[in-house]
């Protein structure tokens, strides 16, 4: 016997069958989940709803979901940007070192405005003293493969060592089967962050 705890709630947009669902604007209100950094409420029922309408949601329990990617048994799962269960992946931390300049845009690839800058440090090597200095708090992420330094310290003729870190994953639960893209499988909804 599975034992489901289901709420019924109005849809702030269409919301297609078997698919994971996230909080709406408003108290009793759900959206189709978008993305890996939405906090999952649970799965919509067989049935989905067009913007305004009822639809069930499943928030505990074994729930069927429709699957975006291949994903393992017991693999936690998570939503890509159609509310699809894919496999979850826990976020990467990653570190780069480019050159220094002055205040101003720095190029970063792969950093995102919504990952979290760790630490900046500056290599000092325009003479034997190869001095390093932390200038996390002059810098920030303003926009997709770049760093900002906000702080004005100029950088030029060394390095900067860029660490930062993807954001955390919400996951909707774990799969109970394998399976891939278009199949409608079980998961144990245990919604959570890998972090």
């Amino acid at each position: 016997m599975n034992l489901m705890l289901t709420k019924n709630r109005v849809a702030d947009a269409a919301i297609n069958p078997y698919r994971l669902a996230k909080h709406g604007a408003a108290d009793g209100a759900v959206l189709q989940a978008a993305g890996a950094t939405d906090a999952i409420c649970g799965v919509s029922g067989e049935l989905g709803a067009d913007t305004g309408e009822r639809v069930d949601i499943h928030t505990h329990g074994i729930a069927e979901v429709e699957f975006g990617g291949t994903i393992t048994r017991g693999q936690a799962v998570t939503a890509d940007v159609n509310g699809k269960a894919v496999a979850a992946t826990a976020p990467q931390i990653h570190q780069t070192v480019i050159a220094g300049g002055g205040a101003g845009n720095h190029t970063v690839t792969g950093i995102a405005t919504t990952d979290t800058l760790i630490s900046v440090m500056h290599l000092d090597a325009t003479d034997a003293s190869e001095t390093a200095a932390d200038l996390t708090a002059e810098f920030e992420a303003p926009a997709p493969d770049t760093i900002a330094n906000v702080g004005g310290t100029d950088t030029t003729g060394g390095y900067l060592v860029v660490t930062y870190r993807n954001p955390a994953v919400r996951i909707a639960g774990f799969a109970e089967v394998s399976g891939s893209t278009g199949d409608i499988a079980e998961v144990l909804l245990a919604p959570g962050v890998l972090s």
